[in-house]
């Protein structure tokens, strides 16, 4: 409600107050003036009687009185609601200090103030509710950067390690040599891969993704970037089914739908139980374009699911898994993705995980 809304309406409600305690006192002031007048005229009063001078003092200067009674009355009501209106003032300063108190008690006011006393318990509630998004955010954030540091720290050792034995042992046979070299290049790999994470979480938090849109076949795009992920599923004998509609064109962003699909297809392997199927869909219904990614996964917590899309999330809680991501995959996924105003759902069906992502043809 706007002020000037709230100042008319405060107004309006103060002289209705007003104008109803005057009108109220002038009908008990006729009232008790007819009832006195009836009964002074049941008896008979003698002109050094006290009651008959007062009577005539009032009836010589009736007007006069009732005028003043009045205009008496008038400035006692008014001060009355004056005080009435220094109180709602005081009321709003306690308010104010209720409102900026880091506790959940929520703000009372008087009737009359009711919708600036709703105002006020929403900014509050609202203001709650963002601090305790903002701690939740910085907790996941510094348990996130504990994790990965010490992720970066077990290939680092290793690395080191073996590095070690190569310049140290020259005796080492070729075997051996190839097979430290191979492991010290895997764990390099593997490092590359959490820095890059740590380069994904500064440019989530200090930039916003902007589009470079161009139309692009979306099935080819799709089918080229299931395939490149060969290697990964055979690691955990891993079937990738693909039922991909022909020619979906789509005007998006490339590199950034690049990112997308890689981030749902890495995030179906590393979740999937090994010796099962992936399965994903492409298809246009209407105005959409809809695309599913299904895999089987264990053991998932439902309440952490519903957080899926939020940044720092990560279904695995190891610290040195290999699937331990930064938790960033999906929400810079679900960013993009409603970038390009489309949306994307996840849900569960008995041990199957399914992410629906539906985008509009325009």
């Amino acid at each position: 409600m706007n002020n000037s809304h709230f100042k008319k309406s405060l107004t309006a409600n103060l002289l209705k107050k007003i104008a109803v305690t005057i009108g109220v006192s002038i009908i008990l002031f006729i009232i008790l003036f007819v009832y006195s007048y009836e009964v002074y005229h049941q008896y008979v009063w003698q002109e050094y009687d006290l009651v008959y001078q007062l009577a005539q003092l009032i009836k010589e200067n009736l007007l006069a009185i009732s005028i003043s009674l009045v205009a008496l009355d008038t400035i006692i009501i008014f001060w009355l609601r004056y005080r009435e209106s220094l109180q709602y003032i005081e009321k709003m300063l306690e308010a104010g200090k209720t409102l900026v108190e880091d506790n959940d008690r929520m703000i009372s006011l008087p009737f009359e103030l009711k919708e600036i006393e709703d105002q006020m318990n929403q900014i509050k509630k609202d203001s709650l509710d963002n601090k305790a998004a903002i701690k939740q955010s910085e907790r996941q954030r510094n348990d996130l950067l504990l994790y990965l540091a010490h992720d970066l720290k077990t290939p680092l050792t290793s690395i080191v390690g073996y590095l070690d034995l190569l310049n140290t042992q020259p005796n080492l046979s070729s075997k051996e040599m190839k097979n430290y070299i191979k492991i010290a290049y895997d764990k390099s790999i593997r490092l590359e891969e959490l820095i890059e994470e740590f380069f994904s979480i500064a440019k989530y938090n200090l930039s916003d993704i902007t589009l470079e849109k161009q139309f692009i076949n979306i099935s080819i795009m799709l089918a080229q970037i299931t395939y490149e992920f060969m290697p990964l599923y055979r690691e955990k004998n891993l079937e990738c089914i693909t039922e991909i509609e022909d020619n979906l064109t789509l005007s998006i962003d490339i590199n950034q739908f690049e990112r997308v699909f890689d981030n749902l297809i890495r995030n179906a392997i590393n979740y999937s139980n090994k010796d099962s199927k992936i399965t994903i869909i492409a298809k246009k219904e209407k105005d959409f374009i809809i695309i599913k990614l299904s895999n089987p996964i264990d053991n998932i917590d439902k309440n952490k699911l519903k957080h899926i899309f939020e940044p720092f999330v990560r279904l695995d809680e190891s610290r040195n898994s290999k699937t331990g991501g930064s938790g960033l995959g999906l929400a810079i996924t679900k960013k993009i993705i409603e970038l390009h105003n489309g949306t994307i759902h996840v849900n569960l069906d008995n041990n199957l995980i399914i992410f629906t992502v539906k985008l509009p043809l325009q």
